[in-house]
């Protein structure tokens, strides 16, 4: 069996201080975004409910129950937290150069480990 080796080059040094720039700025852009959101913030909410049957099984009845309610706000603020969070982790050191080495190998884990989360 053949052994493949792919030689993979680093990036340039110009681009991954650029990219620790624009993730610096994104994290700063997306923190403030969710300090705005929750000034401007009003009350609107919306509920989060539960369908439980309330008759014999297969009756196809049943009854439906607001558990709480979630205000829209924080959510949208939580969103935008973890964002901010993700791009500062990619920008800060030890964890900028894991980034520019796997994107120099066209891979994006930490892309794929906020969307997970987010």
């Amino acid at each position: 069996m053949e052994e493949i080796i792919i030689e993979v080059q680093a990036l340039p040094e110009r681009t991954t201080k650029r990219l620790r720039t624009f993730n610096l700025v994104m994290g700063a852009a997306h923190l403030l975004q969710s300090i705005a959101v929750l000034l401007l913030a009003n009350d609107f909410s919306l509920p989060v409910v539960g369908s439980f049957l309330s008759g014999p099984p297969g009756s196809g009845d049943f009854e439906v129950v607001s558990l709480f309610d979630v205000r829209v706000a924080y959510g949208v603020a939580a969103f935008l937290w973890l964002s901010a969070a993700a791009h500062f982790l990619v920008a800060s050191p030890g964890i900028n150069e894991w980034y520019n080495r796997n994107l120099a190998q066209r891979r994006n884990y930490a892309r794929w480990i906020e969307y997970s989360i987010s």
